[in-house]
């Protein structure tokens, strides 16, 4: 394994650490255990992060210490939906922590099987989509965090070009 390649790891990691310890918005969790439930994950919960997730649930799970805005609040009771609290071990043993992520690459020479390969042994989920192009790759990235709440992770030589195609996507920054 070269140097370049221990470092890419290391940044992924980390990444992912940050990630999983729910810096963004509220992220979709497994499915659950029983159905009518909907477990979301992260420090907060918005009416938005409702309204894009919910379906036909009756019962929607977080995290001990999860912050609900009010306007959240107000959804899930308009709705008669109902609100309960677990903790992290409980989501844990459900799957709901388990990070999933989409990685592409692009205009790089870099291999990632071993970076893959450590991933899926430290419990995260890794997908890779076909390279067809910097902005084929960004596209598909985007789209999937989009519409499926998957975290994605571009490796590129070109940086700045592939942040300005992610900025052209509605609902990704």
């Amino acid at each position: 394994m070269s140097h370049g390649e221990v470092d890419v790891e290391a940044v992924v990691r980390a990444v992912m650490a940050r990630l999983a310890a729910g810096t963004a918005g509220a992220q979709p969790a497994a499915p659950a255990a029983r159905s009518g439930e909907l477990t979301l994950l992260g420090r907060l919960v918005t009416e938005h992060d409702l309204a894009e997730q919910l379906t036909n649930e009756t019962t929607v799970r977080v995290a001990a210490g999860t912050v609900l805005t009010p306007s959240a609040r107000d959804y899930l009771n308009d709705r008669g939906i109902r609100l309960q609290q677990i903790d992290q071990a409980t989501a844990h043993r459900s799957g709901a922590n388990a990070p999933r992520l989409v990685l592409g690459l692009a205009e790089t020479k870099f291999e990632p099987s071993g970076t893959i390969a450590q991933l899926k042994r430290d419990g995260i989920e890794v997908e890779q989509v076909a390279r067809v192009g910097l902005t084929g790759v960004v596209e598909n990235l985007a789209d999937r965090v989009r519409r499926g709440g998957d975290r994605a992770l571009l490796l590129t030589g070109r940086p700045a070009a592939a942040a300005c195609l992610a900025n052209r996507s509605p609902g990704v920054r």
